[in-house]
């Protein structure tokens, strides 16, 4: 008996140690299952997400299986992004070109959008992590207009620019990511409006958010309403683009299929090692 116990001991100093030597990481995979009316395969079938299968593509539904993970959990990716270098003059590729430039919502040119970001950059940052940081900052202070946000969903509106909603400091999530982008746009980074579905603890809503882009490794979700540098796998991409208007959708009623229904489903959990 004393020599089973000895050996156990053993085994658990061994396995301690090795441990010490290789820390194990797990990122968490969520297998979905995604339904709405309409959809960017593109958008969809990218990080962190991919494209496992679609299930159906017609005209009244778009259905398909992806997986995700919470970004904080691809922990070699975030130490690297961590320390990416912010260059003022960099010249991007052509493809990028068009996330810099400001649209009719993305007032990243204009004189109150100079003014603040004169105010709120000191010129001084070394990363692109501190170019984020201070622009979610301001983008996170909005008060929710829940007026809005009805008649984003109504389609009565698309969303509102930057420059209105810094002057009300009002707006929703659209209008957070506006003003993030415009502030990013401004310093010369590439950034994109995100469209999608948050479902948390059984709870579906439309949401609005941003992606940055990083050189040598492509674009990084943050959520410019909360603060968020990094989204949770709940975020579930569906269009992406320069703008609100370039993600495709009048109305978030047209994401509904048009019996008037949605499907997010979390079927399998797949722990990788």
């Amino acid at each position: 008996m004393m020599t089973i116990v000895l050996n156990a001991i053993k085994a658990l100093f061994v396995l301690i140690a090795c441990l010490c030597i290789h820390p194990i990481s797990a990122q968490v995979e969520h297998v979905v299952k995604l339904g709405t009316g309409i959809m960017s395969l593109e958008s969809v079938d990218s990080y962190p997400q991919k494209l496992l299968e679609v299930i159906e593509n017609s005209d009244t539904a778009v259905i398909v299986r992806i997986t995700t993970f919470n970004e904080w959990e691809d922990v070699k990716t975030v130490e690297n992004l961590r320390y990416a270098p912010y260059v003022a003059s960099r010249i991007f590729d052509e493809k990028l070109q068009k996330y810099l430039k400001p649209t009719t919502f993305i007032n990243s040119e204009s004189e109150s959008t100079r003014h603040l970001a004169d105010s709120i950059f000191s010129d001084n940052e070394n990363t692109v992590v501190e170019i984020i940081r201070k622009a979610l900052a301001v983008s996170s202070c909005l008060k929710f207009d829940d007026l809005l946000a009805q008649r984003i969903y109504n389609g009565d509106v698309c969303c509102m620019s930057s420059d209105y909603s810094l002057k009300t400091m009002t707006g929703t999530c659209s209008e957070c990511t506006n003003i993030f982008l415009a502030l990013m746009r401004n310093r010369n980074i590439p950034v994109r409006f995100v469209r999608g579905m948050v479902f948390n603890q059984g709870e579906m809503t439309f949401h609005a958010w941003a992606e940055v882009w990083f050189d040598g490794f492509g674009w990084w979700a943050v959520d410019p309403q909360t603060g968020n540098e990094m989204t949770p796998y709940y975020f579930y991409k569906l269009h992406a683009g320069a703008d609100a208007l370039e993600c495709g959708c009048e109305s978030l009623k047209n994401y509904r299929f048009k019996n008037g229904g949605l499907i997010i489903e979390e079927q399998t959990v797949k722990y990788q090692f």
